[in-house]
């Protein structure tokens, strides 16, 4: 279970690589949450509380996928409005800082209670 967190982390931040044209606000959103959970798993914190962060998640890119389609213009199709932009290159990158930030974050913690 504490291996499957951070993968199943990935799954909605997957879909906001992909489509980051009318999205991108909320990649630094997610990239937040990521750090904040993978953290939380690197620290052994229960595993329930982190089920119910990535739930949290989950719901929250689901309702601004649906707020954004609302607010398209009612002339224009939601799913050509949204523009890929090398998803691979991206979900790469956002990865590789997310656990970058949460290694550091968990090593100064540990580091802090050590003292």
């Amino acid at each position: 279970m504490k291996n499957f967190i951070p993968v199943a982390y990935i799954l909605p931040f997957t879909f906001l690589g992909i489509f980051t044209d009318y999205l991108s606000f909320t990649i630094i959103g997610y990239i937040v949450f990521g750090v904040m959970l993978i953290t939380l798993n690197s620290l052994s914190i229960e595993q329930y509380k982190l089920v119910i962060v990535l739930m949290l998640n989950i719901v929250s890119m689901i309702s601004s996928i649906i707020f954004s389609i609302y607010l398209l213009n009612s002339n224009e199709q939601a799913v050509s409005y949204f523009k890929p932009e090398t998803p691979v290159k991206l979900i790469v990158i956002y990865t590789v800082i997310i656990y970058f930030i949460s290694i550091l974050i968990t090593k100064l913690l540990t580091y802090v209670n050590t003292k």
